[in-house]
């Protein structure tokens, strides 16, 4: 095992053995692709990618990712292949994680989303000759993930401005957005913006108590234009990371804004971090406040967040 390299935390690391698989044939090869991810353009991607699969001698299936699966559908169909490769983004996955965990198929993201955060954590590239590498060498690692509610997330959970803005879209939303579409609902959010009076809590102890701010519940160090919000997070132990900014309106926004549109570091200096099994989140203002998880519009607060022992099979590249 010695040599073997594991993309993490924005960086090259021997893979701990704790993690790491015994090398596996992957001979069947699953190919789901989400029809709205990559600007419309994912059904051709997982068309070619599986035509130069099978070229190189591998069984393929192709299937269109749906928002609801019917009982056992999905879990039926990761069960009869060897792996699966993704072609969409954040939300594509984080679909998956309840069937990728128990079904244990392997799981490979072909980038095509916004960010496809889950892709650039483990370094996986969209070319058909290093994804091919990749099912050939058949090496993977278990990764972590996390639970809110009934649902899962893997990559982060967030309360604030960015969770404000990924509910308007998803109140208009019908196709692809780009990055562009962000640009007049973070407008429209950020005409009179007050941050949401939150009370939080991390196994009991309380992180902020009716303070106005920004917060984020982090399973990977990975956040949107490739800045670290929590750096502490690298998605291989069962905790959950979490940061408090305590941002009251624009002005504390503005240079977190700013270093978002350049991809520079945003400064942790004034911000609180804790770590722990479980975090409860509520407004204290009597108004529930959306919240966004991996990119998607997923509850209103109150709502809990637990670590969980469930883990993903990754095809490592």
């Amino acid at each position: 095992m010695n040599g073997l390299m594991l993309y993490r935390c924005g960086e090259l690391l021997p893979v701990p053995p704790a993690l790491f698989q015994e090398k596996t044939t992957l001979q069947t090869i699953g190919l789901l692709f989400n029809p709205i991810s990559g600007s419309g353009r994912s059904r051709r991607r997982a068309e070619k990618l599986a035509e130069f699969m099978q070229s190189r001698g591998l069984r393929t299936k192709l299937r269109e990712s749906q928002a609801h699966y019917a009982p056992g559908v999905l879990s039926e169909f990761l069960r009869s292949i060897d792996a699966v490769i993704v072609i969409g983004g954040d939300g594509t996955i984080r679909a998956l994680l309840g069937d990728l965990a128990d079904s244990g198929t392997p799981v490979y993201l072909v980038p095509g989303g916004n960010e496809s955060l889950f892709a650039k954590h483990f370094g996986m590239q969209r070319d058909p000759a290093s994804i091919l590498a990749a099912i050939q060498q058949g090496r993977t690692a278990e990764a972590a993930f996390a639970q809110f509610n009934d649902d899962f997330f893997f990559t982060m959970l967030s309360v604030g401005l960015d969770s404000l803005v990924v509910s308007k879209i998803a109140q208009t939303r019908s196709g692809p957005i780009g990055h562009i579409g962000y640009v007049k609902p973070t407008l429209q959010s950020l005409a009179g913006f007050e941050s949401p009076r939150l009370r939080v809590e991390v196994d009991g102890s309380v992180l902020a108590n009716d303070e106005p701010g920004f917060l984020i519940v982090a399973n990977t160090n990975q956040y949107a234009r490739n800045i670290r919000l929590v750096p502490e997070a690298c998605g291989t132990k069962t905790l959950l990371h979490i940061r408090f900014f305590p941002y009251r309106g624009l002005c504390n926004y503005l240079p977190w804004l700013w270093s978002l549109a350049l991809s520079r570091p945003v400064s942790l200096k004034h911000s609180r971090y804790a770590q722990g099994s479980t975090c409860h989140i509520e407004t204290t203002h009597g108004l529930p406040w959306p919240i966004q998880a991996d990119g998607d519009y997923v509850a209103d607060t109150p709502i809990k967040v637990c670590a969980i022992a469930k883990r993903i099979k990754v095809v490592l590249p």
